[in-house]
């Protein structure tokens, strides 16, 4: 009788132990997936460089008109890892001072677009803000259908811009 116990308890505990090996695999498996998707967004990250845009900002392509003779130099850094939109303004000339407010906006050359990346509430010649990974790859597939642009008072729609 005893050993009729004992071999019905082995049998008892190595299906207990199969059972619990197939859940021990299920949860191995979806960690090993979950550490995997985890590498590839990593991956991926770790291949967007940032980029820098050299613009050169001018009244006269600004929609509408800006400042006529205003003009000036931009250095934007979109740094998708960091999730940031970086910018320099430089030799702003031509248009009354101080500037008021600075942006990234969607619009191809020679169209007036919405605001994508506002650069504070009040003009700052230099610094970085937080963006979305949507916007920053938008900008970075296609620099040309966005633009970057210095307000002033007297020109509260843009008084200098540039396409990126």
């Amino acid at each position: 009788m005893r050993l009729f116990t004992t071999v019905g308890l082995v049998l008892i505990a190595a299906l207990l132990a199969v059972g619990c090996g197939s859940s021990k695999k299920k949860t191995s498996s979806t960690s090993t997936t979950s550490t995997t998707s985890s590498s590839t967004s990593a991956t991926k990250a770790a291949k967007l460089a940032a980029k820098t845009y050299r613009a050169k900002l001018t009244g006269a392509v600004e929609v509408p008109k800006g400042a006529p003779k205003g003009s000036g130099q931009a250095v934007i850094t979109i740094r998708p890892k960091k999730l940031q939109a970086c910018w320099k303004f430089t030799k702003l000339s031509g248009f009354d001072k101080p500037p008021t407010a600075s942006h990234i906006h969607k619009g191809a050359a020679g169209t007036s677009g919405p605001i994508v990346v506002p650069f504070g509430g009040t003009f700052k010649a230099k610094g970085c803000i937080v963006s979305t990974a949507a916007t920053l790859s938008a900008i970075e597939k296609n620099p040309k259908g966005y633009y970057v642009n210095v307000h002033s008072k007297k020109h509260p729609n843009g008084a200098v811009r540039s396409q990126l």
